[in-house]
């Protein structure tokens, strides 16, 4: 069997066992075939996705998101452009690998398994890695194979150069923030009454709680400022405030001035003073008898606090003089109020009872209970405020608060709403102007919108829990309405006082600028006593910017340098191959497997390994690829054209040093 094959591997060729020869190529077959025209149209198609892909990025660059339909994103896009490059760009990489193919063996005498390698290198990044591993990155090929497995990166590389921005755009919605331009509106209880207080000629006030009242709108914010726990009530932050109008979200307001109510407290303790303590008997029916101390406190106003043993007591008013200057004469209300220490426990009777010793007992506690005093005010001022809002959070600041500063004189009339100089029913604040080329605003308030706040406040913060309470010349006594406002007591027994005034005043303001301008304009009750009208200029909100945040596309260019850099390295690749084919008189066969099936194996090749092919029959892969291994050829020029042999002597050609091959 073996001298048969051997027999018939050693004939000759002759032109009966010669395969048949087809016709001449066409010029057509020639061009698409010869001359790489495939590998360069796929060139180009690369380049022109590369182009789109640059093209898109820079278009949408610093854009918005496109809106397409069918739910299209500019990502997808950009991945169908990157998927275009990247198997166009393979496409002469693959062929380069078919044609490094047989420069490899034109360039010197390589086992035969190397046609594997090569083979396995052009389709895909696994059998370059080998190519690399195998050949030791000497050869022009493994230019190729390093671009093949980059090309891995190539998808995500691109998609890398997009991300996302937020950019801040200013909002066509208008921005409006409450404003306080005049504070002329309060409601009568009886008409009737009303009217008669305002005949011509009479000179009685609206002193009597029963006839003036203020809006809802301000009882509901002074309730809020009293009660309110919130920390923000005095900043005016945190809350979305019923008089702003922010349609984003996210607005920016000018500095501008509104009509405020400010506040301030002090601590009176160096006034006040203690006036008596004296004792009367307890006890006696149901127990030992016993002795009841009471220490009495006073302020310079009039106010006066009768302490006893039991919870802690307070007494306030607000319808006397203030013991201090107020800061304004623009008063809304004074208040005054003394408060004892920590309740005290009587002390229960000794044995052998004596009333003059339990007396100095009681006295000593009770003088030694920390007694304070304070007093604060609320008085109308202009308010210049800075607002932002983010995220519909309100962040307001005061950057000024302007104020009448003219002192009340001494002999001015209950609690200073009625002063030297204020006469008439209607009062003006000038502050300077914010902007020195525009005239001062003018910011109206009416003297009854006034008297109104004012004597609801006194309503509701002249309270005790002492035995008894003497405000100026009348003494109120444990049943009179006063005792029964325990909402008010436990407000003002359980709370700062100071901070209180804070959230009040601050609320008060806030419900100022909830007005509408409607009515900050005019009000029914605007007439003055001689029939004149006031009409209130200046009034509106304060207007701002509404801002969004807009998605913006971000192009990170530097990304694009990879796919860049790979399609240069492929086009220096290409021309390497083209070069080589050219220096070593090859044809154009590049992944063609016809030059193995019809091109016969040079006899001398087999004659040259017989030993290794003795005894080896099998078909299996593994023992096909030992045996190729074992054959060494390479490319040589033979009458019938190209033939894989082996290098006897000197070759038909001047070979070029091995280490030149692809």
């Amino acid at each position: 069997m073996k001298t048969e094959i051997q027999a018939r591997s050693l004939r000759k060729p002759t032109p009966e066992n010669d395969l048949v020869r087809p016709n001449k190529s066409t010029p057509w077959e020639v061009f698409i075939y010869g001359w790489w025209t495939i590998e360069l149209f796929a060139f180009a198609a690369s380049l022109v996705a590369l182009i789109a892909i640059v093209l898109i990025l820079n278009h949408f660059d610093s854009h918005a998101r496109p809106d397409w339909p069918h739910n299209i994103t500019l990502n997808s896009v950009l991945s169908w452009f990157t998927t275009l490059f990247k198997a166009n760009l393979l496409v002469p990489i693959a062929a380069c690998f078919g044609q490094a193919t047989w420069i490899h063996y034109r360039s010197g005498a390589h086992p035969l398994t190397d046609i594997a390698i090569y083979d396995s290198a052009s389709r895909g990044p696994m059998g370059s890695m080998q190519l690399l591993w195998h050949l030791k990155a000497k050869y022009v090929a493994s230019i190729g194979a390093i671009v093949t497995v980059l090309s891995l990166g190539i998808d995500p590389i691109v998609q890398q150069t997009l991300s996302v921005g937020i950019s801040v755009v200013n909002s066509t919605s208008p921005a409006i923030f409450g404003r306080a331009q005049s504070f002329v509106q309060w409601d009568i209880q009886d008409y009737s009454v009303a009217v008669g207080y305002m005949a011509p000629g009479l000179t009685e006030d609206f002193s009597d709680p029963r006839v003036l009242l203020p809006p809802n709108d301000m009882v509901a914010a002074m309730f809020e400022g009293m009660f309110s726990d919130a920390e923000d009530m005095r900043t005016n932050s945190g809350s979305f405030d019923r008089s702003l109008s922010c349609p984003t979200g996210n607005c920016t307001f000018p500095p501008f001035q509104t009509l405020a109510v400010c506040s301030e407290c002090g601590n009176m303790a160096n006034e006040l003073r203690y006036e008596r303590c004296y004792s009367q008997p307890a006890g006696g029916l149901h127990g030992p008898p016993s002795v009841v101390t009471f220490c009495e406190y006073s302020l310079p106003n009039g106010l006066k606090l009768n302490q006893t043993f039991g919870p802690t007591s307070i007494a306030s008013t607000g319808s006397l003089l203030p013991v201090s200057p107020p800061p304004s004469s623009l008063l809304i209300f004074n208040f005054t109020s003394i408060k004892s220490g920590i309740p005290l426990k009587m002390p229960a009777p000794s044995p052998g009872y004596d009333p003059d010793e339990m007396r100095q007992e009681n006295e000593a506690a009770l003088k030694t209970s920390n007694v304070t005093a304070s007093q604060c005010f609320l008085y109308w001022c202009v308010d210049t405020l800075q607002v932002e809002v983010i995220n519909g959070q309100v962040s307001e600041t005061k950057l000024d608060s302007w104020y009448n500063r003219t002192m009340l004189q001494p002999d001015v009339p209950v609690a200073g709403i009625l002063t030297s100089g204020l006469v008439g029913d209607i009062w003006t604040l000038k502050p300077p102007s914010l902007n020195a080329n525009n005239s001062p605003s003018d910011f109206v308030i009416a003297r009854y919108a006034s008297q109104a706040l004012h004597d609801w406040l006194e309503e509701h913060l002249t309270i005790t829990n002492s035995r008894s309470f003497v405000a100026a010349s009348t003494t109120y006594s444990a049943t009179d309405p006063y005792h029964r406002q325990y909402e008010q007591q436990r407000l003002l027994l359980n709370t700062n006082i100071t901070v209180m005034f804070e959230k009040l005043a601050a609320s008060m303001s806030r419900g100022l600028r909830r007005t509408s301008t409607d009515v900050q304009k005019s009000s029914p009750f605007l007439n003055g006593r001689n029939g004149d009208t006031i009409n209130v200029t200046g009034v509106g909100p304060a207007n701002g910017t509404a801002t969004s945040r807009e998605i913006f596309v971000v192009v990170h260019w530097h990304w694009l340098a990879f796919p860049v850099a790979l399609w240069l390295i492929t086009l220096v690749f290409f021309g390497l191959t083209l070069l080589s084919t050219s220096r070593h008189q090859l044809e154009v066969w590049k992944l063609s497997p016809f030059p193995l099936i019809l091109n016969r194996v040079d006899e001398s090749l087999l004659t040259h390994h017989s030993e290794a092919l003795s005894g080896m029959h099998s078909v299996k892969i593994p023992d096909l690829e030992r045996r190729a291994a074992s054959l060494s050829a390479r490319l040589e020029e033979a009458d019938v054209g190209p033939r894989l042999t082996t290098w006897r002597g000197q070759p038909r050609y001047t070979p070029l040093p091995e280490d030149s091959g692809l």
